[in-house]
């Protein structure tokens, strides 16, 4: 019995770092998403726009770094096309980050960076001979229609999942799964590459839809400070203006007052 609680008590101390550890990496990522909303952002831009940038730059960096990482792991498997694929994608990426920190030109960056989370991952996958053979790479695509609805709007959505189908439907077609070159990832890559991208792809999605409900909590936390607010100056308009109306009627011979 005295043993079994020993175990549940490690449980939960166990727990308790894992989360305390996540707190710590939230608490990080907000750190740098503040600073890089300072890089990009206009002196006209409102909190939301701000916010969106912030989130897409930080986004580029950490796609940027692992297409580096990635690159350089299928070279070193004897597999040159599959990472001159990820690692074409960092050197582009980190050209369109310099650029739009020039520029500010959001929208041409916030395009190119979709356009290649879309295009990438099928080249990458039809490099590694298919689906299962590339440990399901092509997941990370699903970010750009996802991008396209948090950094563009809900109607500018469409048009990029609707190419997303198209491309999942295109690989659907090929006959067979033939890659690219003639060696192949190991075994024991693959099921470390499953494990990688779709925890990745899981946690990224995670991290954007945390930050915008937290973006719209705080927007509907300060308009209701704001009617809390306005209510409470029409309240006191509303006395100010009941005081100075007598508190009876006036009594005048000859005059019926009400």
């Amino acid at each position: 019995m005295a043993f079994e609680k020993v175990k549940n008590w490690k449980g939960i101390a166990k727990t308790g770092e894992l989360i305390s550890a996540l707190d710590k990496l939230i608490k990080l990522i907000d750190f740098w998403i503040e600073r890089l909303s300072k890089a990009g952002s206009l002196a006209t831009d409102t909190e939301e726009q701000r916010l969106r940038k912030a989130v897409l730059i930080f986004l580029a960096v950490i796609y940027t770094i692992a297409g580096i990482v990635w690159g350089f792991g299928y070279l070193l498997l004897g597999l040159p096309v599959s990472g001159s694929i990820p690692l074409s994608y960092s050197f582009i990426s980190a050209v369109s980050l310099l650029y739009f920190f020039k520029t500010k030109h959001y929208k041409f960056f916030c395009r190119s960076q979709l356009v290649l989370i879309l295009i990438l991952p099928f080249l990458l996958q039809w490099s590694l001979g298919g689906f299962t053979a590339s440990g399901a790479v092509v997941l990370w695509s699903i970010l750009s229609p996802i991008g396209a609805l948090m950094f563009s709007g809900t109607s500018r959505a469409i048009p990029w999942f609707i190419a997303y189908a198209l491309l999942m439907v295109i690989s659907g077609l090929q006959s067979g799964e033939t890659s690219w070159q003639q060696a192949t990832l190991p075994n024991t890559f693959v099921v470390f590459s499953f494990g990688m991208n779709i925890g990745g792809v899981s946690a990224i999605v995670f991290f954007l839809l945390r930050y915008f409900v937290h973006a719209r909590e705080q927007a509907m936390a300060t308009l209701d400070k704001e009617h809390q607010r306005v209510r409470h100056s029409l309240s006191l308009a509303m006395e100010v203006q009941q005081n100075l109306l007598p508190k009876a009627n006036p009594k005048n011979e000859g005059l019926d007052i009400a």
